[in-house]
């Protein structure tokens, strides 16, 4: 077994009455849900279905993805999640691209998954989840399989596909083995400071890292997993009172848009102790907020990517500290990974100075699917070349700047847009900021911000005000825009791409 699969079986062993999950219906606990799970296994056997088969899931979260996820683990089957949000004939290329010889799919996506069984040659098996109505669904494979020991997998086995987002190009499946996630376990375990019991909600998908990982987690740490279906923000404020969750993961945006709730309609989250976040920092403000509200609230941020398994920086709970320059960071490597900053020509780089940040470990990908060139460019003598700019501070914090595609080059000078972002963050105002470059004849690059306003109206002039006293002329934007909403990731990055399609 892996380390993974083998904290499943542990928790069965270790605290089988205890809840595993809470759901619709009654919870269920650990001993159920191994039992459940091994006979998944062995049912997905007797459907024909063995190592090295690809099963891809486009379902939402939930008790049965969950089992599903452990059960193509145990089984050597290449586990692949597709996100629910991108269009049919995305679905298709990729589905192709992976050569799935089965796709598990929930209610909403069975009729797409019955259509894609006739243009695939490959994809000879629907399954249907989450309560679907199919001629073959997880629970009646559930029903005919029995619970067997299975073999331990290999740690170099291909374990499972996962796709880039595709902000930079064509989506890149990310080729990641049993080891390279059991590392990854490995390293959330170590930094992440979670109790022994935690009550978990997951709010991301599952699809994502950001979600699989604090669940293996959860289940090692012999907790409970709670599921929310669909991220809205009363939503997640419901089921994190309803059901006393003690932890669940968010991104900065997510925690600005809960306070934002809370000082609206006030609920008490009594149980709430620990929040895992990425994506961004925090910044000052944010954490000031946040423990104003939850004085007792631990944090802990996490950086890194698909291709690195997961993550391979952890700023830990002792370091957000309010005026503390570690909290701008994205936190120091972990134990087993190594990080280092390097210019354009691979050399390491001074403390302090910006380059690009690559990093290497257990946990690195084995290459994109059927991209060898995307693979060489990214692995270069081992080491995973992140596409993020950063440095690296005396103490060994990572800093993260920019992603190096979102670095604007206006009247020569470089500027940062996440930089520009977290001074318009402050403001008290705006929710949510954007920063992109817009064509500027005389310039090269502008610098345009996209605003979220939650906190109450605020004008171009008072914003650009704000900046002016808080940053360098050249780096404050010289065009605004206000909106309601703004294009989100599956787990809340604010989609760029989009922003600089609509204004092209």
């Amino acid at each position: 077994m892996t380390a993974i699969v083998n904290s499943l079986l542990r928790a069965a062993q270790q605290c089988g009455p205890a809840p595993a999950h809470i759901a619709d219906g009654p919870p269920l606990t650990w001993a159920e849900t191994v039992g459940r799970t091994l006979t998944l296994a062995d049912g997905l056997r007797q459907f024909g279905l063995g190592p090295g088969d690809r099963v891809a899931i486009l379902a939402a979260n939930g008790v049965d993805y969950f089992e599903l996820s452990y059960a193509l683990l145990a089984s050597g089957i290449v586990m692949v999640p597709l996100n629910t949000r991108l269009a049919p004939p995305e679905i298709e290329e990729q589905l192709a691209d992976c050569q799935a010889n089965a796709l598990v799919a929930d209610p909403a996506f069975l009729a797409l998954g019955a259509e894609l069984l006739t243009k695939l040659p490959l994809l000879d098996r629907l399954i249907g989840c989450n309560g679907a109505v199919a001629p073959i669904t997880l629970a009646a494979l559930r029903s005919a399989g029995t619970p067997r020991e299975l073999p331990p997998r290999p740690p170099a086995e291909l374990a499972a596909i996962l796709y880039t987002g595709g902000t930079t190009g064509r989506p890149k499946g990310v080729m990641l083995s049993h080891g390279a996630l059991d590392h990854d376990l490995a390293c959330i375990l170590a930094d992440i400071g979670w109790p022994r019991g935690v009550r978990y909600l997951h709010v991301s998908p599952m699809f994502h890292l950001a979600d699989l990982g604090p669940c293996w987690a959860t289940t090692a740490l012999l907790g409970t997993h709670v599921w929310l279906p669909r991220f809205t923000v009363p939503d997640l404020i419901d089921h994190l009172a309803r059901h006393d969750c003690s932890a669940t993961a968010l991104v900065p945006s997510m925690i600005a848009m809960m306070l934002d709730e809370l000082a609206r309609q006030p609920r008490p989250l009594p149980a709430l102790r620990h929040i895992g976040y990425g994506a961004a920092a925090i910044g000052r403000p944010l954490l000031e907020r946040l423990r104003a509200q939850f004085p007792a609230m631990s944090l802990v941020q996490f950086y890194g990517q698909t291709e690195a398994g997961g993550s391979f920086t952890c700023l830990r709970a002792e370091d957000h500290v309010a005026d503390s320059p570690a909290l701008a960071s994205a936190g120091r490597p972990h134990a087993g990974c190594r990080v280092r900053i390097v210019d354009t020509e691979g050399r390491e780089v001074p403390r302090g100075t910006v380059g690009e940040i690559v990093g290497h470990s257990g946990g690195l990908f084995d290459g994109y699917l059927n991209q060898p060139e995307a693979t060489a460019a990214a692995l270069c003598d081992g080491w995973l070349h992140t596409g993020d700019a950063g440095f690296m501070d005396e103490d060994g914090f990572v800093h993260v700047t920019d992603r190096l595609k979102d670095m604007i080059v206006t009247g020569g000078e470089n500027v940062a847009s996440s930089e520009v972002e977290a001074v318009l963050m402050r403001h008290p105002a705006v929710t949510l900021a954007a920063v992109i470059a817009r064509p500027h004849p005389v310039w090269g690059e502008s610098i345009h911000a996209v605003i979220l306003s939650g906190g109450g109206a605020v004008t171009e002039d008072e914003l650009q005000a704000w900046c002016r006293e808080r940053i360098a002329g050249y780096k404050c934007p010289k065009s605004f825009e206000f909106r309601d909403t703004l294009p989100l990731s599956a787990i809340g990055k604010v989609r760029k791409d989009l922003l600089r399609a609509q204004r092209s």
